[in-house]
């Protein structure tokens, strides 16, 4: 939410404040506020599930960064991109929106795979140990999973 601000009511802030006919006025948007904890809730609980779920046993930076950019292509340029389309935003508004508004999922997501980092590897191995055990008790070699995809069931 702190990222938010910083990204809307500064960095964007002149260039949002000459469409004034297209937002509330300042004074309006403050009985608006639990609903933008609300979101900013949401956001954080899918954004940290949708992580741990698809977190690998790789570099947490990459991964992180991976994350945030199929974040940024689902959520943020579409999302700028309708609006331009459905209001009558200059195009340079736009393009700045999605450019700082795509730094914030960037730093969130760096931070979110350094969280996990340990977490990740655990999982991993785990998961990898319960389809070896898997195959083996249907009588069949683990040694070349890999290539057969196997590790990418996950063993109930």
């Amino acid at each position: 939410m702190l990222g938010s601000f910083l990204v809307h009511g500064t960095l964007l802030h002149a260039d949002q404040a000459e469409l004034s006919n297209l937002f509330l006025p300042e004074t309006d948007t403050e009985q608006y506020f639990p609903l933008m904890l609300l979101a900013h809730l949401l956001l954080a609980g899918a954004f940290a599930s949708m992580y741990s779920r698809g977190a690998e046993a790789k570099s947490w930076l990459a991964q992180g960064i991976r994350f945030v950019l199929a974040i940024a292509l689902l959520l943020v340029a579409p999302t700028y991109l309708i609006y331009c389309i459905v209001h009558p935003m200059p195009s340079v508004l736009v393009i700045k929106q999605i450019v700082v508004d795509g730094i914030l999922p960037l730093i969130l997501g760096a931070v979110a795979a350094w969280l996990n980092r340990g977490q990740t590897t655990d999982r991993w191995v785990r998961q990898r140990r319960r389809v070896a055990r898997l195959l083996a008790t249907q009588g069949q070699d683990s040694s070349n999973c890999r290539q057969r995809g196997l590790l990418e069931v996950v063993a109930a």
